[in-house]
């Protein structure tokens, strides 16, 4: 066969190969999960909070994280290789059940959570306090295939801090990290950090300074822009389980008024749980017939060319 005209055929072939586009949306999450340390009914709530305990000792800053997560292989194909992932859109979208509070759609700043007089401290710009986006992290031997919406908090007898065996993870300096003490209390800011977030959550036709009130959609746009977040994305694909975590920072008190996030969850009968929208590209490898052709192909040049020396 002409070279010519084999170039031809294989490029022809290449391009041939299917690149499987998705446009999906997962209308229910496979588990969801109210993940705070005094949650009696794990996985049967009808919400999931978000609240913040700075200044508790014992308690982790992001007390009350949100826990979401889907089995994405059910509509695209798992174990393609991470890489071979290209994630064009991603997006969250959470509804509020609870009492009002105040929307700011803008980050906040780690430093404009400590006290005043604290080192590096600086004043809030506007008023209220963001929902926040990261993933989701494991230790004490669990993992995304093996945590569940019911499995236990922490190891027993551990105390509340740290010790959580999924938690809201972000990026610091390139590294996987947990978020849920950036703002490091106990080194009175000196050791906060402001993590690289998975998204900011925005109200629906709301402007910052509006009331968020009960039925309110929150959508996260998935930070894609970050190295760090695309990567743990397109692992979660390649694996088929994408676990997500809503947190946030605003005020809670016993027995004071609810002005914090309370998203519903699949168990609400009544509300929208977590819809999650994914604009995915798989571009496979190429195809081993491709490579059968290619090997065959090689291996003829070689046999003719040895053929002339004779």
């Amino acid at each position: 066969m002409n070279v010519k005209v084999f170039t031809f055929l294989s490029l022809l072939m290449l391009v041939g190969l299917d690149s499987m586009a998705s446009q999906v949306t997962f209308n229910t999450p496979t588990l969801d999960r109210w993940m705070y340390p005094f949650n009696g009914t794990p996985g049967s709530r009808s919400s999931g909070l978000t609240f913040g305990a700075q200044g508790n000792p014992g308690f982790d800053e992001r007390d009350a994280q949100f826990i979401v997560g889907y089995d994405t292989s059910t509509q695209i194909s798992a174990n393609q290789g991470a890489a071979n992932y290209q994630i064009n859109s991603a997006t969250l979208t959470l509804q509020h059940n609870g009492s009002d509070f105040i929307y700011d759609p803008t980050y906040d700043s780690y430093t404009t959570y400590l006290d005043s007089g604290a080192t590096g401290y600086q004043a809030d710009a506007d008023a209220g306090r963001p929902m926040e986006l990261f993933g989701l992290g494991y230790r004490n031997g669990e993992s995304a295939s093996t945590f569940t919406e019911t499995s236990a908090f922490s190891p027993p007898g551990a105390p509340a801090s740290s010790v959580r065996n999924a938690y809201a993870l972000g990026y610091n300096g390139g590294s996987a990290v947990d978020v849920s003490n950036n703002l490091d209390y106990a080194h009175d800011g000196a050791s906060g950090f402001d993590p690289i977030l998975f998204g900011l959550g925005q109200a629906i036709g709301l402007s910052a300074g509006d009331t968020i009130s009960a039925g309110q959609d929150i959508q996260f746009s998935l930070n894609l822009s970050s190295p760090e977040v695309l990567a743990y994305l397109q692992e979660s694909l390649n694996r088929g389980i994408l676990n997500l975590a809503a947190t946030s920072l605003h005020s809670a008190s016993q027995g004071g008024p609810s002005v914090y996030p309370s998203f519903d969850t699949k168990e609400n009968i009544v509300g929208q749980a977590g819809i999650l929208g994914l604009d995915v590209t798989i571009i496979p490898e190429p195809s081993m017939f491709f490579l059968w052709g290619m090997g065959g192909f090689l291996l003829l040049r070689l046999w003719k060319s040895q053929k002339h020396v004779k």
